[in-house]
């Protein structure tokens, strides 16, 4: 019997969700920016143009438009949920529901989903409770969850890089250290295999979006203007440039390194709560601001090569799904 099994990851940044089974190392994958707006009825163009990209989901009695283009149907500034109970807000429900949506399937057996390190033995039941049963997303879609798994955030990643590179065997044997630095937070899991020892996990409140305000701080010092009228820096510190008045100006080094403190920081806890990394054998970094982070890593721990694991913004969820189609196989090994 064929079993559906799929992953969603709800972040602060970006939602991430997968479209279908692994075929020979290939996990098919969708991404949006984590905004959500009121649903808007209509276009400008009547039509003449191309329609937004959004998917409008039902949420608590109201309609809300998610998706690559959400952005446009919000103010000059898009607002993203940036506090620790954004698991229970509207707008989570409403990005999941969207991810959903965009998966195009009427079931899922098993969805796998993720929480920030810190979030994860409080509010795994809820955000369980939230994922499995039926999602009416508009009048005429419905998907039910039969079932939902709630890992920690940077344990996909890990999981996606052992599994893909042939080195599960090794990993299970070992200790390592995942470290995400997502948009509102950086996590840490250390690990023994894809055990986590939680005494050496945790999170920081400076990702990516504590970067890019540093570095609005110092732009908009120079262009004498209030970091408030800055276009959203996050694209523009992962590009290099910002466009601004207009023109479109290279971010220079000093300008990032505004953001050193932040990055340094959050190394600093790391390495407050990992120590020294002698007994850890691989430093992997995933998620959106992986490159962002690295340099400060690495002078954190000087005798390890830090990696960053391909297409970092996606390991999380494709690691998510090849954990639940493991799940899949032995609970179906063991009815057999």
């Amino acid at each position: 019997m064929h079993t559906t099994i799929r992953a969603i990851d709800v972040g602060y940044g970006n939602t991430k969700y997968t479209l279908s089974h692994s075929r020979q190392g290939e996990i098919p994958c969708g991404v949006f920016a984590s905004i959500v707006a009121p649903a808007v009825a209509g276009d400008l163009s009547d039509g003449a143009l191309a329609r937004r990209n959004t998917a409008v989901v039902h949420v608590n009695g109201c309609d809300y438009e998610v998706g690559p283009d959400a952005e446009l149907v919000t103010g000059a500034h898009a607002a993203r949920v940036l506090h620790g109970e954004f698991l229970g807000t509207r707008e989570y429900l409403a990005l999941l529901r969207g991810a959903l949506c965009y998966m195009e399937v009427a079931s899922i057996d098993l969805l796998v989903v993720g929480l920030p390190v810190s979030y994860l033995a409080d509010k795994a039941a809820a955000l369980r409770a939230l994922a499995e049963g039926t999602h009416v997303l508009s009048v005429k879609h419905s998907v039910h969850v039969a079932k939902a798994l709630v890992l920690a955030q940077p344990l996909g990643g890990l999981a996606y890089h052992a599994m893909t590179r042939g080195l599960y065997g090794r990993f299970l044997q070992t200790r390592n250290l995942i470290v995400d630095p997502g948009y509102y937070t950086v996590d840490w899991l250390t690990t023994k295999g894809l055990q986590p020892l939680p005494k050496r996990c945790g999170s920081f409140a400076g990702g990516v979006h504590a970067v890019a305000r540093a570095v609005a701080r110092a732009v908009a010092s120079e262009e004498r203007i209030s970091p408030d009228e800055l276009p959203a820096l996050d694209a523009a510190v992962r590009d290099g440039y910002l466009t601004l008045f207009g023109r479109r100006t290279p971010l220079q080094p000093r300008h990032l390194e505004a953001a050193r403190g932040v990055t340094e920081e959050a190394a600093h806890a790391i390495a407050n709560s990992v120590g020294a990394g002698r007994d850890i054998e691989a430093i992997l970094l995933v998620g959106g601001g992986a490159d962002l982070y690295r340099e400060a890593l690495a002078r954190r721990y000087p005798k390890h090569a830090v990696q960053i694991v391909p297409e970092p913004v996606l390991a999380n969820v494709r690691g998510f799904q090849l954990i639940g189609e493991e799940v899949a196989r032995r609970r179906q090994a063991a009815t057999a």
